[in-house]
């Protein structure tokens, strides 16, 4: 399996992972006007695409390396600087991810973020276990940037929760809590963003531009 390490260092204490580097799958998801690095342009195809049990969203992970000892908390932070103008016939997702391996399975591991909807309002993607269909909900988000602060909590190699906030100029919400432990063992960790389309036969691509993934455990 392919070992990529992360490329720059952000302010405040957190690290920014170069999209450019990572493992990526489900390529098809990936609109042709996607860029990626330290600040990437996502653009999601009109493909279908879900973290469900068809483990088919588009993800590009790398990997940070073990927990460090002593730390039991990971925060990665997403933040949006130009949101979607376009909507499509279904719900549109951008996620952060935390997973096991370079790689998308059952169970194993973590995402949240942000969420499109056919209607063209801007809202949180609700914490979930990969393997399990993503929604979200209010507030919707109105003012760039979006930024989602995600957090994972580790005992030993086992991910065992995960929470956090997401907020534009304006607001702030919880994501919500989820408290299954994730599947998979995390030796090593690895951090990525995800890219999900909820309808069979999507109508438009959807695009999130100036997009930063950092983390830093805590």
């Amino acid at each position: 399996m392919a070992r990529f390490k992360v490329a720059s260092a952000a302010a405040a204490g957190m690290t920014t992972v170069d999209l450019s580097a990572g493992t990526e799958g489900n390529t098809g998801m990936k609109g042709a006007g996607t860029s990626l690095g330290g600040t990437s342009t996502l653009q999601v195809a009109a493909t279908h695409g879900l973290p469900d049990a068809g483990l088919d969203a588009y993800f590009n992970l790398t990997q940070i390396d073990a927990k460090p000892s002593g730390k039991h908390l990971l925060h990665v932070k997403l933040t949006v600087g130009t949101k979607p103008t376009e909507s499509s016939n279904g719900n549109v997702f951008l996620h952060a991810l935390v997973a096991p391996s370079a790689a998308l399975s059952g169970t194993n591991g973590y995402y949240a973020g942000f969420m499109r909807t056919s209607g063209g309002l801007d809202r949180i993607g609700s914490a979930n276990r990969v393997g399990t269909s993503p929604g979200g909900g209010t507030p919707n988000f109105a003012t760039e940037d979006f930024i989602a602060d995600f957090f994972i909590q580790f005992d030993g190699t086992t991910a065992t929760h995960c929470t956090g906030y997401a907020t534009d100029s304006a607001n702030a919400e919880n994501f919500g809590n989820t408290a299954n432990d994730a599947g998979g063992t995390f030796t090593n960790v690895f951090v990525g963003v995800m890219l999900s389309q909820a309808n069979a036969s999507p109508s438009s691509v959807v695009t999130w531009a100036g997009v930063t993934l950092q983390y830093a455990w805590v």
